[in-house]
């Protein structure tokens, strides 16, 4: 009997020192933190085919449907009507947090996806040319099925089973003219449409007095949201070779509603909690500015480059986010009227504030990207087909537990494939 009572005393005593570093937070990484990774980065796809070769480095450019999204102004500089049939792009991407689970055993989320990100077309109208695109420049379906056997001193197992889907279209007209030669304007006005989807599994098991005890959560999350972009570009070209470009766009959210599902269960209770909540609280996008400039020294060869900075933002539902600027350059070459080469290098910064040492405050990672980008483009006089790759690498810090000061060494990478067509009429 006396054992009995030593054993449940040291049980309860390891309860209450685990149950709230591992199950109020690690299980939760995704959508109990103030911000999901989505949310934490600017640059997600690239999207348009030549821009994608290019590293987005495109805002000085933007002569062909891309530039509905880049800057609408580049159009007027298309040669005749253009439509961009598709970007189909299989983008898959892995984060692993470094000995997250009792110091010794990595924790990785994957997400990948295969969608078409891009539809346009432009169409000179009067003295300027009209235009209608479709993109969806974040999506992202993340996967976590992993178990551990032994994660810690006391429990014997944990099964973590996580699906989150998060997709982010834009969709609208533009319009643009040249003011004078050489000066021209244009805008778009994108309908914003976010939908996200979070599904998980938890179960922790444990010894308990008389066999064995468990701890279970499960969560299903579902958020809509709505807005408008409007988008103002400008193109200058003050001599022939050479052209700079302005893109000043803010999405405006007018309505966000976030339900929340849950059913959990602690270790040593008999029975499970249900709770239902939901949140129409609106998240602040930031202004965003990009500065870009292209420089053509010869007719078979281009240089570009953009500058594009995020403001700051604070709301209910992201927190802090802090003021970054994203740099992207590019460079085209053509080996003949009928094949062209694409190459670039881009940043993806994170908008998350420093990690402190020692916070025992739950704290959002910070990982900051650095990418590549490739692609090669078969021209007819009517057509054209791109074949593209972008892959990026980043690293950083995360506090996946909370209650714990304790940092976890974090590592991602994202590859897209990259297919698109275009057709000039």
């Amino acid at each position: 009997m006396e054992n009995k009572i030593r054993y449940k005393n040291n049980y309860n005593l390891c309860r209450r020192y685990l149950t709230a570093p591992y199950f109020l937070s690690l299980l939760f990484l995704a959508y109990l933190s103030p911000v999901s990774a989505d949310q934490l980065h600017y640059k997600h796809i690239i999207v348009g085919e030549r821009a994608s070769g290019l590293a987005g480095a495109y805002t000085a450019v933007a002569d062909d449907p891309s530039g509905l999204f880049y800057n609408p102004a580049g159009i007027v500089y298309g040669k005749k009507g253009n439509l961009s049939a598709s970007v189909n792009a299989y983008h898959t991407a892995t984060k692993t947090y470094k000995k997250a689970l009792a110091g010794n055993v990595d924790w990785e989320r994957k997400s990948s996806t295969f969608l078409p990100n891009f539809f346009a077309f432009t169409q000179p109208l009067g003295a300027g040319v009209v235009g209608f695109s479709y993109a969806v420049p974040d999506a992202v379906n993340e996967s976590q099925n992993q178990t551990f056997l032994n994660p810690n001193p006391v429990w014997t197992s944990q099964t973590i089973n996580f699906n989150d889907t998060d997709l982010t279209y834009k969709i609208g007209p533009s319009y643009a003219i040249e003011i004078i030669k050489g000066l021209s304007v244009g805008a778009t006005l994108y309908f914003h449409y976010r939908e996200r989807e979070t599904i998980s599994n938890e179960l922790a098991v444990q010894p308990g007095v008389g066999g064995s005890d468990y701890q279970l959560s499960n969560i299903y999350l579902k958020t809509f949201e709505t807005g408008i972009q409007p988008t103002l570009g400008i193109m200058w070209s003050p001599i022939q070779k050479l052209s700079f470009g302005l893109n000043i766009n803010k999405t405006i959210i007018n309505d966000s509603r976030t339900t929340k599902q849950t059913q959990q269960k602690a270790f040593g209770d008999e029975e499970i909690q249900l709770a239902r909540t939901r949140i129409d609280d609106q998240r602040e996008m930031p202004l965003t500015i990009a500065l870009g400039a292209a420089w053509f020294p010869t007719s078979s060869l281009m240089v570009s480059g953009d500058l594009t900075n995020y403001s700051a933002t604070e709301d209910a539902i992201t927190g802090s986010r802090e003021a970054i600027t994203n740099f992207a350059v590019g460079l085209e070459y053509y080996t003949s009227s009928s094949l062209a080469f694409r190459g670039g290098i881009y940043s993806n910064y994170s908008n998350a504030p420093g990690l402190n040492e020692g916070s025992a405050v739950q704290q959002n990672e910070q990982i900051n990207y650095y990418g590549l980008t490739a692609s090669i483009s078969s021209v007819t006089r009517s057509s054209t087909i791109t074949l593209g790759l972008v892959h990026s690498i980043g690293s950083g810090k995360a506090q996946i537990v909370s209650g714990s000061s304790e940092l976890q060494d974090l590592e991602g990478s994202s590859t897209s494939l990259l297919l698109s067509t275009s057709y000039n009429y």
